[in-house]
């Protein structure tokens, strides 16, 4: 990963507090707004431990900074990773859940430590807030994995997941093709798990996402990795050896539609009977990982 440097004399991170190198990436991007790019981070010692080398690489314009670094592993070298980019932050405590647009820098040690700065676009320093706890999410499991460190492990199995994506291809080519005149089969075609044999009933289709759903997240991570797994995700199976089973969840789960909505959705787009069985042959809410569904 090719960077711009930004030399700055300063001890060894094991000396010098996360904190106060994510303030100095910090405040080189105090102009930074909403059109511009989004930057990676690195912190490096220098090999005579005298000071640090802290690069930056711009991304291009609307890239995640999550995105750049699927599949990328830092040198051992390095010992911090992070970014600096304008995040939608969204008040917990506001009912119409009000995304503020605010700048965002967050860095993680290969050791497991981070920290993460949240500023409103164009404040003063002064105005910077610090998060109290660690961030959940694929920016954070992408800089884990880049530093090859495990992520958490994901809060529920893969049989919602599969039933996501089913839905997402089912809205998309009712849209694409709104005069079809749609019959069970050909909504079952368009299920991950159909097969290449005759039109499996609603029953079979919720069998075997169930059997998928018990095999859990890590079966369909090696599966890809080998191969051989379910073509729905972009990536190579090179790069499905970069994750862990949580990156590996949550990221499939990120490209994925919310059910309800696409549900809602596809009773608009759909024949009534056809709908019914698409919510027979779905295995209802997403389970716990490792707990079986219904």
């Amino acid at each position: 990963m090719a960077a711009h440097v930004l030399p700055v004399a300063c001890p060894h991170p094991t000396d010098q507090p996360l904190s106060d190198l994510a303030e100095v990436f910090d405040e080189r991007f105090a102009d930074l707004g909403p059109a511009d790019p989004a930057h990676l981070l690195r912190v490096e010692p220098d090999p005579d431990g005298a000071g640090l080398t802290l690069g930056l690489l711009p991304l291009t314009i609307g890239e995640h900074p999550g995105d750049a670094l699927l599949g990328f592993t830092a040198p051992p070298g390095w010992s911090a990773i992070g970014t600096t980019a304008i995040a939608q932050v969204i008040d917990v405590n506001d009912a119409r859940r009000t995304r503020t647009p605010q700048r965002l820098t967050f860095l993680l040690e290969r050791c497991g430590r981070c920290t993460t700065l949240l500023s409103p676009i164009g404040s003063p320093p002064t105005a910077r807030s610090r998060l109290p706890g660690p961030p959940t999410g694929w920016l954070v499991d992408a800089c884990a994995r880049a530093l090859e460190r495990p992520t958490p492990p994901p809060a529920t199995g893969p049989g919602g997941w599969i039933e996501a994506v089913w839905l997402d291809h089912m809205i998309a080519l009712a849209l694409l093709e709104p005069a079809r005149r749609w019959v069970w089969g050909d909504a079952a075609s368009l299920h991950p798990l159909a097969g290449s044999g005759r039109t499996p009933s609603p029953a079979t289709l919720r069998r075997r996402t169930r059997h998928e759903h018990d095999r859990g997240w890590e079966a369909q991570r090696r599966s890809m990795a080998a191969g051989h797994g379910l073509p729905i995700l972009p990536i190579t199976a090179e790069r499905a050896g970069w994750f862990d089973e949580g990156s590996f969840a949550r990221f499939a789960q990120q490209l994925a539609g919310p059910m309800h909505e696409v549900l809602v959705d596809l009773a608009a787009l759909l024949p009534t009977g056809v709908v019914n069985q698409v919510h027979e042959a779905l295995v209802g809410p997403a389970a716990p990982a490792g707990e079986p569904v219904p």
